[in-house]
């Protein structure tokens, strides 16, 4: 299963920019007696609400790529019209419409980069991470009134006759729509909360490492590295795990089997740091993913960082790096934590625990040793 929150706040955002654009084409189209305009802007808009027609019908959210498509179709749409001259006299329209897609670019390039950063584990901070953004989304932008400019020249198109703003006026909206986009991922970002980040194209670039070269440390020579740590045994900053979610004993998936890999997340964000190994039993011995049925083992990674997401929270997904690996010939969860800047709770029902690392085992604090444990090491001192 996706993370929600940030995949659909984005596309919420997308999704009602590109609304107002319909609606302006539509009283545009009735102004003008445009009946093919008109009847197109009603299909648009109607289309749009197809995803939440679905959630409606089925009780379950849209996929993500159903969602990008509905957009990019919209937007193909939008181009058409301005290709047609429809809202050339019509600077409103075409400042929408121009705005919606620098505000899509700047999704993009915030998110394109965030994800290299993430999977490539580089240390970096909100603001150096928002600024290659916004240099990304702007470029893209830029390569946009180029292409539109061969093919105004090649093919004797009208875009950019039809169009109100020209070249100098496109690339300002283009580097204001980035610039806005990009200063709010800033701060979320910084907080913790991705918000602005869509989770189809993080998973994507996730899913394709060795395209983009991104290979992590571990993954770079990921069967010696590991077996290196198995031969090592468990301890304070390593800890195996036979499955993810099934209870071996039983042969059923067991919440609890769940909630013991989340408590060695948290004890690991709230001490120092270290790597969970999931498909390794206490013997040491490669058992694999196997045994937990996943369809796929991309299905067994998107299952883990959902539990993080849902009961340790989204602000911590950024120091949970989650990669598959095979050893044996069987595959393997690696997870590699960071220590946390602030204290991190693991939710259990309507409980809240705090967990740390004490020698090889990840123990609960509270009261007043969670009060003195969390002002000793997560409170700045005056």
């Amino acid at each position: 299963m996706a993370i929600k929150g940030s995949n659909r706040g984005v596309r919420r955002i997308l999704i009602g920019v590109v609304r107002v654009v319909l609606v302006l084409a539509f009283v545009l189209a009735l102004y003008e007696g445009r009946r093919l305009l008109l009847l197109t802007a009603i299909a648009a808009f109607f289309i749009s609400f197809l995803p939440n027609i679905y959630s409606y019908l089925f009780k379950k959210e849209s996929a993500s790529l159903f969602d990008m498509l509905i957009i990019f179709f919209i937007f193909g749409l939008f181009y058409y019209w301005e290709i047609q001259g429809v809202y050339s006299n019509y600077w409103a329209v075409s400042y929408v419409m121009l705005f919606a897609e620098a505000v899509a670019l700047g999704f993009l390039g915030l998110t394109v980069v965030y994800s290299f950063f993430k999977s490539a584990r580089l240390e970096a901070n909100s603001l150096v991470i928002s600024v290659f953004a916004l240099c990304f989304s702007f470029s893209l932008g830029t390569m946009i009134e180029l292409f539109e400019t061969a093919f105004d020249s090649i093919f004797k198109f009208n875009i950019h006759k039809a169009g109100v703003f020209g070249i100098a006026g496109d690339l300002v909206l283009y580097f204001s729509g980035s610039f806005l986009v990009c200063f709010a991922g800033y701060f979320s970002i910084k907080k913790g909360k991705p918000l602005l980040v869509s989770k189809y194209i993080e998973n994507a670039v996730a899913k394709n490492l060795k395209f983009f070269g991104l290979l992590t440390p571990m993954a770079m020579n990921a069967g010696a590295d590991i077996l290196s740590l198995i031969k090592n045994g468990e301890g304070k900053n390593v800890e195996f795990k036979s499955t993810l979610r099934k209870n071996l004993h039983t042969n059923l998936v067991d919440r609890q089997i769940e909630h013991s890999v989340l408590k060695t997340i948290n004890a690991y964000l709230n001490s120092d740091g270290g790597t969970l190994l999931i498909g390794v039993n206490d013997k040491g011995e490669v058992v694999g993913l196997d045994n937990d049925q996943f369809a796929t083992d991309d299905h067994a990674h998107r299952h883990l960082m959902q539990l993080i997401n849902d009961h340790l929270g989204a602000e911590f997904l950024t120091l949970v790096q989650a990669s598959v690996a095979k050893v044996d010939g069987k595959s393997l969860l690696v997870v590699e934590c960071k220590k946390s800047n602030r204290e991190s709770f693991l939710k259990n029902g309507k409980d809240e625990n705090f967990y740390v690392r004490q020698g090889s085992l990840s123990q609960p604090l509270t009261g007043s040793s969670l009060l003195k444990y969390i002002e000793g090491n997560f409170r700045k001192r005056e």
